[in-house]
């Protein structure tokens, strides 16, 4: 049963099984982006009253008021147009988004990687929100990148993917490494005889001192410390970084604990 605001040409869709989100620009949310876009286009209509209004006191100064907020009503109108052509529906075996006029639909064992990232902005060290971007990498070549600009609800989109892949990468991933070959994600390589490999930078199993994930940094730092001793990767740039981090904290782990009495 799809939800009812579910556009009709997603109906159509009845590989993936059930519907489970409707992920859309709706709402309050739609409202708001008008109001704000609308205001912005009103603002930058006065200005030239304004300027003339205030010639004496330098009125010209309105005219770069009324070309910025003209800019940012633009600006944010072709956002809210984007946003709105950018319906994601969550099924339980796939997506669906919406492509020129139709429907593109992906299982979750069409892909291959999810690469995902959040960066925090501030002004003046006052939080004031954040980006998400989730890269899917698809069994066809071809990525399909979600981001705060282009999809509503990004975040509930990108985790919902990374849930229902991420364990069948995680399994795969175990399974090469167990066989000794060196498993690849992104820039980082990690094998049992190899230990883990960054560019130039290889860190035997014996020489790591401890693994880390500090404000969307992935940290490897050697035993000891001493002249190159670690290293600090984005965990954006990092495609599938999930089943490395569980393969690495399983290996890192005291024996204790992978080996209860």
């Amino acid at each position: 049963m799809f939800p009812a605001e579910t556009p009709e040409k997603f109906r159509l869709v009845t590989e993936l099984g059930n519907p489970v989100a409707v992920n859309a620009l709706r709402g309050w949310r739609l409202w708001v982006r008008v109001a704000v876009t609308l205001l912005l286009l009103a603002a930058a209509a006065s200005t030239p009253f304004l300027a003339q209004a205030n010639v004496a006191d330098g009125g010209s100064n309105w005219y770069w008021v009324g070309g910025a907020a003209l800019f940012f009503a633009v600006l944010l109108g072709i956002l809210t147009w984007k946003r709105l052509r950018s319906t994601i529906v969550t099924f339980d075996d796939g997506i669906a988004w919406e492509e020129g006029d139709g429907v593109r639909t992906l299982r979750w064992d069409q892909v291959t990687a999810v690469a995902a990232s959040r960066t925090r902005h501030s002004i003046n060290f006052i939080p004031t929100g954040s980006t998400y971007r989730y890269t899917v990498d698809m069994d066809t070549g071809e990525p399909k990148v979600l981001t705060t600009y282009n999809t509503a609800h990004v975040e509930r989109v990108g985790e919902h993917i990374i849930e229902k892949v991420m364990p069948r990468i995680f399994e795969e991933c175990v399974e090469a490494f167990d066989r000794g070959e060196e498993v690849q994600f992104g820039p980082v390589v990690i094998g049992r005889d190899l230990g883990i490999k960054y560019k130039q930078k290889v860190f035997p199993w014996e020489e790591i001192g401890a693994i880390d994930v500090d404000a969307g940094t992935f940290i490897c730092t050697r035993a000891g410390g001493g002249w190159g001793r670690g290293v600090a990767i984005s965990i954006g740039d990092i495609p599938n970084f999930e089943a490395l981090y569980g393969i690495l904290t399983s290996l890192m782990a005291p024996e204790e604990e992978q080996e209860p009495s």
